[in-house]
């Protein structure tokens, strides 16, 4: 129990809640394992647009957000972090995998939903000639694999990857 308990304390979310505050979240109070956090806040140019918001998973395996203004998905990118809302909460609860479903919804996914766990996300979409491609590569099972996203340059692109089991009965921890 107490290898559970440790467990569901590495699960941080974090959120930018005004002008200069970073909110970090995780389900456990004091006396707990201590975590070393690295953060980063980027602040872009005057091209760029961000949404955010947060929700609380319950016991959806599956939701989906409303955006308040609609996006070109072609020009936007979708970040996802959580937090488990129980000490006995799993990698599968609290793993989500978010995607941009079209102009105005995303969808966040998960393979347990044994415990709740609450998520922030942020859509970052931008207004200049920058290009986002958005793809899944759903049920991997083999060791590599290889996506064709067409040419880009890659002294200027970058990846961010959201994923979940594939396998609602498999568990993973680090213990």
């Amino acid at each position: 129990a107490d290898a559970v308990s440790k467990f569901a304390g590495i699960w941080i979310m974090s959120e930018l809640i005004n002008n200069n505050t970073i909110n970090f979240k995780r389900n456990q109070e004091t006396g707990v394992m201590g975590m070393d956090v690295a953060y980063q806040v980027i602040e872009l140019g005057s091209d760029v647009k961000v949404q955010r918001g947060n929700l609380s998973m319950g016991s959806a395996l599956n939701t989906t957000a409303n955006l308040t203004n609609a996006i070109d998905p072609t020009k936007a990118f979708v970040m996802v972090n959580s937090k488990a809302d129980h000490n006995n909460a799993v990698t599968n609860d609290c793993t989500i995998k978010a995607t941009i479903v079209n102009s105005t919804q995303l969808r966040f996914e998960r393979k347990s939903s044994a415990f709740g766990s609450t998520l922030a996300w942020q859509v970052v979409e931008f207004t200049d000639n920058t290009t986002v491609k958005n793809g899944t590569l759903n049920n991997w099972t083999t060791k590599d694999q290889n996506i064709n996203v067409g040419t880009v340059d890659r002294d200027r692109s970058f990846i961010i990857t959201s994923a979940a089991s594939a396998e609602p009965n498999k568990v993973w921890a680090w213990l």
